[in-house]
């Protein structure tokens, strides 16, 4: 039993013969309670006297004993069951069926007086008893049958103690006799029916299985085509179920996990390239360096050379890490509460000797209700470093000299907005929508002095990363504004 369809289909088999048995056990039950209600309801129980005795000479007996006789008969009769008459009478002759007597019995009643009372006299060849004699005060449902020729009614007897001349008679309709062993039946009826129940429960449970499982496989498969690679894989599969709800899901994970995997390779291609060209141009010069002879001049100039594109690749392995650190996935910025002007402030004056050198203005402006009370948000200091820093070299490479660069700190709700403006040449409306891309360059120029197209993506990692968000707003020839908007924290 390896398949989910087998296991599902015992599973319903099973159950079913568990309900189809506590069903059958309910229903004899609930009959017999019926039958019980119905036969004690038209059960009839008193005394009979046998042996020539009367109510007379029974009444005489008992006084000579000492006892009531009313009170005897009465804890005899009082808080009997159609059941306890089953169980504790005898029979008084053969049953009787709706066709009569099952061993020809003949029955022949015939009325007589007792003290001015109505008594009848029931004589049949196969009674236990001889000639019985019973009242119409206790048994008029009885007389009438049996005077009728209806045979619907069966008595009972059971001895009193201490005397020949009475038992107790108990009449019950045959139609509505309790089945005292009614728990007995349960087996048989169950057994009875099983075969009906296992083919219908195997039938049905094969359809509700096939059902249930059919989707699942399918939603296997593909799960199974998604790890072999196969991410172009979708599934076609629709419902308004929690199966519908996995198939949703799994092309969602398909489709990003695709996008994923497209902009690694891409990622590692383009590294590969920024790479491969420094790289290219270092060896060629070594490489001419060892086969010519040069004078010291030349050899220091190639030095020189090489210093720079050594320089040129650790600046791109450490903007490659940074990329890589902020994209980790599941993972959020050390929770430290940062003060975000201080950061502004110590990166600013960093760029200090650069502004200076290229006669650049920077200008900070912090909202009124910022200085005395400074913003913080939660986050890494290093990421958030590099953030502003990135942003501030872009805009010093950008905008020629004796221009103007700004930053502006303002409060939004539930928020900091943080805008770096530059006075540069500004981007051209069909380059917006990429700026953000990796190594995603708005000119050709392709020099390690212009850069290798990995700030602004890095600055989006991790402003994505603090739980904000970054974009650009720019009109070529005149500048543009970046706006990085993060959550606050109380300090």
């Amino acid at each position: 039993m390896k398949t989910l369809n087998s296991k599902l289909i015992s599973l319903y088999v099973i159950s079913v013969f568990i309900i189809v048995t506590v069903v059958f056990m309910v229903t004899e039950y609930l009959a017999y309670n019926r039958a019980e209600t119905n036969a004690l309801q038209l059960m009839e129980i008193g005394p009979g006297y046998i042996n020539g005795a009367t109510p007379d000479t029974i009444a005489t007996e008992a006084k000579n004993n000492g006892e009531n006789i009313h009170a005897l008969l009465s804890g005899l009769i009082t808080g009997n069951t159609a059941t306890s008459v089953l169980n504790d009478f005898y029979l008084l002759f053969s049953s009787s069926t709706p066709s009569g007597f099952s061993d020809g019995t003949k029955i022949s009643i015939l009325p007589e007086k007792f003290n001015s009372a109505n008594y009848y006299t029931l004589e049949a060849s196969s009674s236990n008893l001889g000639p019985l004699s019973f009242g119409d005060d206790y048994f008029p449902l009885t007389i009438s049958s049996y005077l009728e020729g209806l045979p619907w009614r069966r008595l009972y007897y059971s001895a009193v103690d201490g005397y020949d001349g009475i038992v107790i008679i108990s009449s019950l309709d045959i139609r509505f006799l309790p089945e005292h062993n009614w728990l007995n039946k349960v087996p048989g009826d169950v057994i009875m029916v099983s075969p009906l129940v296992a083919i219908s429960a195997v039938l049905l449970g094969f359809v509700i299985t096939r059902l249930t499982v059919s989707p699942i496989t399918k939603l296997t498969i593909y799960a199974e085509k998604l790890a072999a690679g196969a991410l172009h894989e979708r599934t076609t599969f629709a419902s308004s179920d929690e199966l519908g709800r996995l198939a949703c899901s799994l092309n969602k994970m398909a489709t990003k996990l695709q996008k994923t995997f497209d902009t690694q390779k891409k990622f590692v291609s383009s590294a590969a390239h920024e790479m491969k060209t420094p790289l290219a141009s270092m060896k060629t010069a070594v490489t001419g360096a060892l086969t010519n002879n040069r004078t010291d001049e030349k050899y220091l100039q190639l030095m020189e050379f090489l210093s720079d594109r050594i320089y040129s690749q650790e600046r791109l392995i450490n903007d490659l890490l940074l990329q890589a650190k902020a994209d980790e996935v599941g993972l959020s910025p050390a929770d430290n509460k940062i003060d975000i002007i201080e950061v502004i402030n110590k990166v600013s004056t960093e760029f200090a000797p650069v502004f200076e050198e290229h006669s650049l203005t920077l200008t900070i402006v912090i909202e009124e209700s910022l200085k005395q009370h400074h913003p913080y948000v939660s986050g890494n200091i290093r990421q958030l470093s590099s953030l502003f820093s990135n942003l501030i070299d872009n805009a010093i490479k950008n905008t020629p000299d004796n221009g103007e660069i700004g930053i502006e700190i303002t409060l939004a709700d539930k928020g900091l907005i943080i805008k770096v403006s530059d006075t540069g040449c500004g981007i051209a409306p069909e380059h917006l929508d990429k700026i953000f891309s990796r190594f995603y360059k708005v000119t050709e120029d392709r020099t390690p002095e212009s850069g290798f197209g990995l700030g602004l993506s890095i600055c989006q990692s991790i402003a994505t990363r603090h739980g904000g968000n970054i974009t650009v707003e720019s009109t070529p020839g005149k500048g543009s504004i970046f706006t990085i908007d993060l959550p606050l924290v109380s300090k």
